[in-house]
């Protein structure tokens, strides 16, 4: 992989990368003191932007090149509408923590945080709705499948489900009761995901979560990232420059950093597909993998 320089010395938590007309990978990153930074070029030059949080960003989601989303560590909302060249705040209507954003379409998503809340927009971000939560555990990290099909995860190995957007449920799992983490989930389609925590636990799910069986990780660092390309191609990476790449039941790559990473993603890009990831102290990595799904 190839390491890139941020130009920023903060703590960055989240990472998001879209598709350009230009086919160049356009990311953003976000962090610490309300951080977020922007690529145009995929990832050789990074430019400051101002967020509208002084708090920690710990999740940013963009949908296109233009519209994007943001959440700290006191429930601030932030969007955009011109690829992050202005930033403004939407109610979320708690003082939370909100740890996680994702949106399926310019009018639908969802936010996940601290003691359980479910957060969720059907105009844009707008307004704010809160869903019923199976939880009160911290939520840590969300996938969605389709415009009603997710997952989130987070405190004591917790895993909850929608099918249809709006009701939740719990899913059991062999970690559940344990004091783990789960800290980030991943499905590549309806069926097939992937779930990663503290001391290296990957649970994998081949039924849309019914039933969730752990599988060999061959490390015990933590997993604070995941992304799967398809049901077969994933990578995860975590703590002391972590990362792991399976097409096969799990194969470990070095990143040739030692920094603490926290989130992956993917994009398919010309000449090579590509992707980000992001670390502590301000540093990104950039090497040709797979197609991103969304």
């Amino acid at each position: 992989m190839k390491k890139l320089n941020v130009a920023a010395a903060a703590l960055f938590f989240a990472i998001c990368s879209v598709e350009s007309a230009q086919a160049v990978v356009l990311g953003w990153a976000s962090g610490g003191d309300g951080t977020i930074r922007n690529t145009v070029n995929s990832g050789a030059t990074w430019a400051g932007q101002i967020s509208a949080t002084p708090f920690l960003n710990y999740s940013i989601d963009f949908v296109d090149a233009n519209n994007g989303w943001a959440v700290d560590s006191h429930g601030f909302i932030g969007h955009t509408i011109n690829g992050g060249s202005n930033w403004t705040s939407q109610p979320s209507g708690t003082g939370n923590e909100l740890h996680h954003v994702e949106f399926v379409d310019l009018s639908n998503g969802w936010v996940v945080g601290a003691a359980g809340i479910i957060l969720h927009s059907s105009n844009g971000g707008t307004n704010w709705s809160t869903q019923a939560s199976p939880t009160t555990e911290l939520l840590w990290g969300m996938d969605f499948v389709g415009a009603t099909n997710g997952w989130a995860v987070g405190g004591n190995a917790t895993i909850i489900h929608t099918s249809n957007g709006s009701t939740w449920s719990s899913q059991p799992n062999p970690l559940v009761g344990s004091g783990l983490n789960l800290i980030s989930v991943s499905f590549s389609d309806a069926s097939n995901g992937w779930t990663v925590g503290n001391f290296g636990n990957i649970l994998h799910t081949n039924n849309g979560g019914l039933t969730w069986g752990f599988q060999g990780s061959g490390t015990t660092n933590d997993l604070n990232g995941v992304y799967f390309a398809d049901a077969s191609n994933g990578w995860a990476v975590g703590t002391f420059g972590t990362i792991l790449h399976t097409s096969n039941g799990g194969a470990a790559q070095n990143s040739g950093i030692t920094n603490n990473l926290f989130a992956v993603s993917l994009v398919n890009s010309v000449p090579e597909p590509s992707a980000f990831v992001i670390a502590t102290l301000g540093l990104a990595s950039l090497g040709p993998f797979a197609k991103r799904r969304k």
